[in-house]
C-alpha cells in the first residue's frame, strides 16, 4: 500500500501487484496466455468476440488438455449478441449413446453409470459435442472461416508449445498415467514420450492432433460456395467422415457403447436461457441440463435475506451462503 500526500487531503492508493488490464481492441481471458493470444489474434485481425471464443476453445484443446479441454469433450455457453440484443444459451453438451440403456448396464452387473477415470470409464463415453457447438457459433454469429479460427490451435499442435508447471504436475499424477495406459493407442506415446512426462519448458508437440485439425480445414476448403457451406463440410468430417469413423472404431475396440450412428445423429443447438432477478439485476443461465439452476435458486433464497448486513466474507455471511447452496444442491440431487 502506498500513500500519496496532498496539501488538502491524504489519499490511500492500494496496489495489488497486478496491473489493471485495459485495451482498445477488446479483451479476452483464459487459463493460459497462449489460449488468450489465440483469441486476440482474431480480434486484431478484424474478427468479433464469437470468432475469438471459437479460436480460444480450439486452442485450449491443444494447450490445456489437462484442464478438461479437448475435441472429445462437451461445452456450454451464454451469448449476448449486441447487434440484435439477443441472449442465448449454447448447448454443445454430449449425449449418451443409443446403446447406453438400463438393460445394457444391468447386463454388466452395474447399478449406475460409471464415471471418472475408472476401469469401466469407456461405458460412459458421450458424443463429443463441442466441435459442432463451435461450428454453430461461428456460423451463426462469427465472421471468420474455421480455418482462420483453427490457425492458432494447428500452429501449437504442429510446432509445439513450452510445457508448463500445471500440465506437468497433472501428467505426473499416477491416476493420469494409469488412465492413458488403460486405453492402448489413446495418446500415452504423445503425453509420455519415452515413458516420462515432458519436462517443464520443453517443447510439447502433438502432430496427430494437428493432423486431425487439418482434416477439418481441408474439408472446409474443398466445399464449394459460401462460408456456411465450408463450416458444414468441416462438421460432417468430424461427425460423419474420417474422424467420426476413427472415434467410433476406438470406442468399439475398447468396449465402449459409442457408435458411428451416435455421432451422425448429434446436433448442438441454441436455446432461450432461464432467468431470475437478484439485487436489481437480471441473471441468465443455461437450463436444467446444467448446474446453473442451483445458482438461480440460491439467489432467489438469498434475496429474502439481508446479506449485506452480515459483512463481506464474515463467518455469518459465509455460513449463510453455504447453507443456501446446500439447500439448492439438495433440491438438484432429489
Amino acid at each position: 500500500m502506498a500513500r500519496q500526500h496532498d496539501p488538502e487531503h491524504t489519499e490511500v492508493v492500494r496496489s495489488t501487484g497486478r496491473p489493471v488490464v485495459r485495451g482498445t481492441h477488446g479483451i479476452v481471458a483464459s487459463g493460459h496466455y497462449l489460449t488468450s493470444m489465440a483469441g486476440m489474434r482474431m480480434l486484431l485481425s478484424g474478427g468479433n468476440a464469437f470468432d475469438a471464443a471459437v479460436a480460444m476453445g480450439f486452442a485450449a484443446a491443444v494447450i490445456e488438455p489437462t484442464a478438461s479441454y479437448s475435441l472429445a469433450t462437451e461445452g456450454v455457453g451464454m451469448l449476448y449478441h449486441a447487434a440484435s440484443g439477443t441472449i442465448q444459451a449454447l448447448s454443445g453438451q454430449g449425449v449418451a449413446p443409443q446403446a447406453a440403456t438400463v438393460e445394457a448396464f444391468r447386463a454388466r452387473g452395474l447399478t449406475k453409470i460409471p464415471t471418472g477415470p475408472g476401469e469401466q470409464a469407456h461405458l460412459s463415453f458421450t458424443v463429443p459435442g463441442i466441435v459442432d457447438g463451435y461450428c454453430q457459433l461461428l456460423e451463426t454469429y462469427g465472421t471468420k472461416t474455421l480455418g482462420e479460427a483453427l490457425a492458432p490451435a494447428i500452429d501449437h499442435a504442429q510446432h509445439g508449445f513450452p510445457m508448463y508447471e500445471y500440465m506437468h504436475r497433472i501428467l505426473r499424477i499416477s491416476q493420469t498415467l494409469e488412465q492413458f495406459h488403460r486405453y492402448p493407442g489413446g495418446g500415452a506415446e504423445v503425453f509420455y514420450p519415452g515413458g516420462q512426462a515432458p519436462a517443464v519448458g520443453s517443447l510439447f508437440v502433438q502432430p496427430q492432433l494437428g493432423q486431425t485439425l487439418r482434416l477439418l480445414v481441408e474439408a472446409e476448403r474443398a466445399a464449394p460456395g459460401s462460408r456456411r457451406a465450408g463450416l458444414q463440410a468441416a462438421r460432417r468430417m468430424f461427425y460423419e467422415g474420417e474422424i467420426a469413423h476413427r472415434i467410433a472404431a476406438f470406442s468399439e475396440r475398447v468396449g465402449g457403447l459409442l457408435r458411428l450412428e451416435d455421432l451422425q445423429r448429434y446436433q448442438a443447438g441454441f436455446e432461450a436461457p432461464i432467468r431470475t432477478t437478484f439485487a436489481g439485476y437480471e441473471i441468465c443461465t443455461q437450463s436444467t441440463w446444467t448446474q446453473a439452476a442451483v445458482l438461480l435458486q440460491s439467489l432467489n433464497m438469498l434475496e429474502h435475506l439481508d446479506v449485506r448486513s452480515l459483512g463481506h466474507n464474515s463467518p455469518a455471511y459465509m455460513h449463510t451462503v453455504t447453507e443456501v447452496l446446500k439447500l439448492a444442491s439438495a433440491e438438484r440431487e432429489r
